[in-house]
């Protein structure tokens, strides 16, 4: 099974610090915590609930939790950069906020497209959550063409 990560900018999206990109395996110390404690990752069926300005095919290690929406684990590793760009991004936050005939996720995803505001893509991408529209992993495939495999 392969695994995903998204980060921005190299950066979790969520905590602190950062990754080391290079393909080394790096860990976390003490008892896994979804949220709290453990490197966060999804499978291909749950890549839509999140978004980042990078994604990357990771491999884990064994120690896991399943969080419903994503995957806690103790290891991770960077294999590769899928093909998620600025222009992906902010053609996927369009989507979401016209699927959601929201004006203000429609003004998120014009902030995104005007300056590339990974804040603003989020917005976007959560007001489509919210609405509860299950075109966005096919959206978000169609950006990847046939990089995202299950």
């Amino acid at each position: 099974m392969k695994y995903y990560k998204w980060i921005a900018d190299g950066l979790p999206i969520y905590g602190m610090g950062a990754y080391d990109l290079s393909g080394k395996w790096q860990y976390v110390e003490g008892p896994l915590s979804a949220c709290e404690n453990g490197f966060h990752v999804c499978r291909a069926d749950q890549v839509h609930y999140w978004i980042g300005t990078e994604l990357w095919e990771v491999e884990i290690s064994d120690e896991t939790i399943n969080c419903g929406n994503k995957i806690c684990c103790r290891g991770i590793r960077f294999v590769r950069r899928l093909a998620w760009d600025k222009d992906k991004m902010i053609r996927y936050a369009w989507c979401c906020a016209f699927a959601t005939a929201d004006t203000r996720a429609a003004v998120y995803a014009h902030a995104a497209a005007a300056a590339f505001t990974f804040t603003a893509a989020v917005y976007a991408h959560a007001a489509a959550i919210w609405a509860r529209n299950a075109d966005q992993r096919a959206w978000i495939e169609a950006g990847l063409g046939e990089e995202l495999e299950d």
